[in-house]
């Protein structure tokens, strides 16, 4: 007859549910990052460079990745910021809102969003200028920007004309002076 030392059958499944669980952890974390690394790589911004320039009809040209870019009012009423931009859309006779926009913002990623879908609806008069809060710290000082996710209407020579703090496209228009 066999005979079987009960705690040494413990051990063993002791044992067997500890390899188990692990492995079942080692899944979900890797299957964690597999979609993880999905949903980023489908994630664009919609910028204009080389490899999706739009055409007058709208479609992308030699992209591989086939994408279609909004309206040219992205080139007129949302660009990035440049130290000559004020002046330039100034002098153009454009009210300019400077956007402290930060990457990692889950803020400024919506407010963008909402600017880039509904880019059309910007007044031809008012031009929205993305502004990197990481990288113009003489802005933020300037303006006295203590986060990110601001707004800031600024004159030709860059007076703060009005300023505030998150919002979507609505909001800009709706305090544009």
């Amino acid at each position: 007859m066999l005979k079987l030392d009960i705690p040494e059958f413990l051990s063993h499944n002791t044992i067997y549910m500890k390899i188990k669980n692990i492995l079942f952890i080692t899944i979900i974390l890797i299957s964690s990052l597999t979609l993880g690394g999905c949903f980023h790589n489908q994630q664009q911004q919609l910028t204009p460079d080389e490899s999706t320039q739009t055409t007058q009809s709208g479609k992308s040209s030699g992209s591989q990745n086939e994408t279609i870019q909004p309206a040219v009012n992205i080139l007129q009423n949302y660009v990035e910021y440049t130290p000559t931009i004020v002046v330039e859309s100034a002098g153009q006779g454009k009210k300019v809102v400077l956007f402290f926009h930060a990457p990692w913002c889950p803020y400024c990623k919506a407010a963008e969003a909402d600017i880039l879908n509904r880019i059309d609806e910007i007044p031809e008069n008012i031009i929205i200028v993305k502004t990197d809060y990481d990288t113009y710290s003489d802005l933020k000082k300037k303006y006295g920007i203590t986060y990110q996710h601001t707004f800031v209407q600024v004159d030709a020579q860059g007076n703060q004309i009005i300023i505030w703090n998150g919002g979507d496209l609505d909001e800009i228009i709706k305090n544009v002076q």
